[in-house]
């Protein structure tokens, strides 16, 4: 793997900081660096495809899935990022291809991909 430069930043935010961000561009190596910065310091690694984030600090999250199928796993992420932020957690939303809107659990839910396009 290529030592990206930002990676020490990462360490560091790691040593004090619950949850932490990377974004960019894509196809430049945020996730291989994410997995090794991980496996080197013991934290987990989860992603998400979307974190949301209003000026007062309240934050919700967005998983895609291709699949009309969803397991409990599929929400690891969005849990992980619930039980960190606590009050600040607004609300984890799986999109999948089903067609029924079920609630996950606390502050989580499962949603009908369609839905975004019905009036």
């Amino acid at each position: 793997m290529i030592r990206r430069f930002v990676e020490p930043a990462v360490q560091r935010a790691l040593a004090d900081t619950p949850v932490v961000l990377l974004s960019g561009a894509r196809q430049t190596g945020k996730t291989t660096m994410a997995q090794a910065v991980a496996h080197e310091t013991g934290a987990q690694y989860y992603t998400l495809d979307v974190v949301l984030e209003q000026p007062d600090g309240a934050v919700a999250g967005v998983e895609i899935k291709a699949s009309g199928t969803v397991s409990a796993s599929d929400f690891a992420a969005l849990q992980m990022l619930r039980d960190q932020l606590g009050r600040k957690f607004r609300a984890g939303i799986l999109l999948y291809l089903g067609d029924q809107i079920v609630p996950f659990g606390d502050k989580l839910w499962l949603v009908p991909l369609p839905v975004l396009w019905s009036p």
